[in-house]
């Protein structure tokens, strides 16, 4: 996602290594990110409090709509893309999204 994510969503990759990956995530109030999927399990730590809509899609389907809300210092985990999937974030909260992701590749 980081190649082609506009200018209000910003990924930056703090660690590389072969047991986990982790980024530092920014989505601006009302950005909304590209459909992408993730190879791998992660665990999201969000620092600020506020509100996303996770938009799943087969193709250009849509296949599920949820709310999600990101709470302070509570992480939560999340499987990986199922294989045809993507997925849209969209930030309907006043405030920024700013999380940590850590991508658990497989062994």
């Amino acid at each position: 996602m980081a190649d082609d994510a506009p200018p209000d969503c910003k990924v930056d990759t703090l660690l590389t290594h072969p047991r986990a990956i982790v980024s530092r995530v920014h989505l601006a109030a009302g950005a909304k990110t590209p459909k992408h999927a993730h190879q791998h399990d992660y665990v999201v730590h969000p620092h600020a409090a506020t509100s996303l809509v996770k938009t799943t899609y087969n193709g250009d389907t849509i296949v599920n709509t949820e709310t999600v809300d990101h709470a302070p210092n509570q992480p939560y985990y999340v499987a990986k893309t199922a294989d045809g999937m993507t997925f849209s974030l969209e930030n309907i909260g006043s405030t920024a999204m700013l999380c940590d992701k850590t991508e658990i590749p497989s062994s």
